[in-house]
């Protein structure tokens, strides 16, 4: 799973993030130190768990949220499931998580 900002900004699912932008050095950083003591967590509905960059929900609310803080515009982003429903890939095979 790919996401791709209008800033040059290339996020991989797992973690790697292309680009010099802002947006992409904020990034890199945030997964960087996910799954850390003190890394970055993801706000789940009811609590707060650590933001795991294998997870699409994880990085795609990630993402989203601070894309939209920085005005930052998505140009290809891939079709997340909901946070209840099971990833899968293309030829609809679960995607181990």
């Amino acid at each position: 799973m790919i996401w791709q900002y209008i800033d040059g900004t290339v996020v991989h699912l797992g973690g790697k993030v292309e680009g010099d932008s802002l947006f992409a050095r904020l990034a890199r950083d945030t997964f960087e130190r996910a799954g850390t003591e003190d890394g970055p967590l993801h706000c789940s509905v009811g609590e707060d768990v650590p933001l795991d960059t294998h997870n699409p929900h994880h990085v795609d609310v990630w993402l989203s949220d601070t894309a939209r803080c920085l005005g930052v515009l998505a140009i290809a982003t891939p079709d997340v499931p909901h946070a209840d429903e099971p990833a899968v890939d293309t030829a609809g095979r679960p995607i181990l998580l």
